[in-house]
Formats: C-alpha cells, structure tokens, sequence
C-alpha cells in the first residue's frame, strides 16, 4: 500500500534562523573601523564598497603631484597653502572620516551578506601592508626628491630668518644657484655632517669678492643697501643696523653692528664653488670662514617659513624677488 507521507527527502530538522549566516557573512562595524585605522578605506572595501574604499585607499598619492607641482613652481604663499599645507589637513581628516564612515557602512550591510571575491583574509593583510608602508615611503621620497624641513637653530640668518623658525628648502631645482637667493649646504669637515647651513648666495665662479668695513664688493661693485623700514623686521630682531641690500635684482634683510666687525676679507671664487654669507653679517661663520661651498655640497634653495618663531605674519616664502 502507498504511504499517505509526501515523497520528499527527509530534511535535516533544525532552525533557520540565520545565525549561522551572520556569524560567517555579515560584516561588523568594529573590524571595519579596525581595518581603516590599518589603511584608509580597508573598512570600506571589507564591508563590500570597494570603489568608495580604493578612494579613501589612494587619496595620499595626490601628495606627489601636488609636491612636483610646488617644487617646479615659482615659491608663493598661495603654492605653500595650497600644494601643501591644505591637502596635508585634507588627507588627515579623510583619513578619520574613513574610519567612522567604516563603521556605519558595516552597520547597513544586510545580515545575509554575500562575500565579494576580494573579501579574503590574504588581501586584507596585503592591503594593510602595502597601506601602512606606502605614506612612510612617498614622505621619503618626497623629502629625498622635493622638500625638506629643517629647524634654524641660531641667528646667523637674522633678519631674514631667526633663531626658532622651522623651514622647507626646495631640492628638486637642480640648476646652478643664482645672485641673492638662500641655499642650504652640508660644508665639508663640520663636526655634525647631517646638520644643514642656510647662508646668502654673494659670490659664483669666478667672482672676486671683497669684504671691508662691513661693506660687500663683486667685482669691484658695492653691493648697493638702504636702510630696512621697521615694518619690515620680524619681531625677534638683533640689535644693529638693518638694511635691504640689492644683488642682481635680488632685495633681501642684512644686519650689521651687531657684533664684533670682522677682519677685512678677500678671494675670488673658484669653478663650481659659491661664495656665502649669513644675513647677519657680524654673527656668522660663512665664507669668510669655512672658504666657498662646493656645488657638490648643496642641499637645494631655501623657499619656504612653514612654522615662523615670532609671527605668523612672516609664514610664506623666505626668497628675495628677483
């Protein structure tokens, strides 16, 4: 006799609740949050928004753009604010809104959550990796090919830049050092080699410089100075004389009296060597001292105050116009 049960497979008997499903596929908030504080965007890319998470992903390598762009561009404050300064504070806050976003975007995920291809643990891991490694890899290449910081730790610049100011030389112009403009070198034999010397281009190969009664000769021409107006000297200003001496078109802040006045100096400078001097004429060890610096030696041109000691008034570009 047939059997009055339906003819169907004997399923197994237990609920379906969808537990099983959640624990394996729905994604939680705290690891996404966890994976973007890793690598910006991981958290977007784990809870399956994989175009909004390779945004977040590769937002830091508009730096080296915008970093080439400022380094071949004529020094400004609109260029340092712009180039720099604001897609710096941008990338940052990028950066903590991925987070959060993460974690939100993890909480709207449906429980029966359907894996992506990409969502495996080996490319979590390879993508935190290479986003943990890459920022720390374009800062240097971005210190080693266009900007570097450095902290002015003396007055030998005042008044065109004075003991406490932090600021950026520009190492990707590779042309020869003109009239006028601040050079950061390393001179040979010093005790601290990795120190860095800002000074004031006087004298290319071939000049002959003199030095006396705190006057400067190329040449056998004085360079011509007037005496500087007080709005035009940072707060933090040595005692002396100060002035806006001209060099080829180049107008920029010396000081004198201030010291004790060197001895008279004289020398002509040989091929692929520079003659500097500091701003403050008497307070400053310089070619005068440690002899012409070597093309070999220089670190790049000295363009930018990003973090001023005195005033803010004085953030922007250090170069003498031309």
């Amino acid at each position: 006799m047939s059997s009055d049960q339906p003819n169907t497979p004997d399923l197994a008997k237990r609920p379906s609740t969808g537990t099983d499903t959640e624990l394996n596929h729905r994604r939680q908030p705290w690891a996404a949050a966890a994976l973007s504080l890793l690598a910006a965007g991981l958290g977007q890319i784990y809870a399956g928004r994989i175009v909004k998470g390779l945004f977040f992903y590769c937002a830091w390598t508009i730096l080296l753009p915008l970093g080439y762009v400022m380094a071949i561009s004529e020094p400004s404050q609109v260029g340092l604010i712009f180039l720099l300064i604001a897609p710096s504070i941008l990338l940052m806050a990028l950066y903590w809104f991925s987070v959060a976003d993460a974690y939100y975007t993890a909480r709207r995920t449906a429980a029966s959550y359907e894996p992506r291809d990409y969502n495996r643990a080996s490319v979590y891991i390879l993508l935190a990796i290479v986003g943990l490694t890459y920022p720390f890899a374009m800062l240097s290449v971005y210190r080693d090919q266009f900007f570097a910081a450095f902290y002015i730790p003396t007055s030998s610049m005042s008044p065109s830049i004075v003991d406490g100011d932090r600021i950026l030389v520009n190492k990707y112009n590779s042309s020869f050092p003109r009239y006028g403009e601040l050079i950061a070198f390393r001179p040979r034999g010093q005790s601290t080699p990795a120190a860095a010397w800002i000074k004031r281009v006087i004298g290319l190969p071939g000049d002959h410089i003199e030095v006396r009664d705190q006057r400067v000769f190329v040449n056998g021409q004085e360079l011509v100075r007037r005496p500087a107006p007080d709005d035009t000297l940072p707060r933090i200003t040595l005692k002396g004389k100060h002035w806006i001496e001209s060099h080829h078109g180049s107008d920029y802040l010396v000081t004198t009296d201030s010291g004790e006045t060197p001895e008279a100096f004289e020398t002509t400078v040989e091929d692929d060597h520079i003659f500097v001097l500091g701003d403050n004429r008497n307070r400053s060890r310089d070619s005068r001292f440690i002899g012409s610096i070597h093309a070999a030696d220089l670190i790049g041109r000295a363009e930018y105050i990003y973090w001023p000691a005195d005033s803010w008034a004085r953030f922007g570009t250090v170069r003498g116009k031309e």
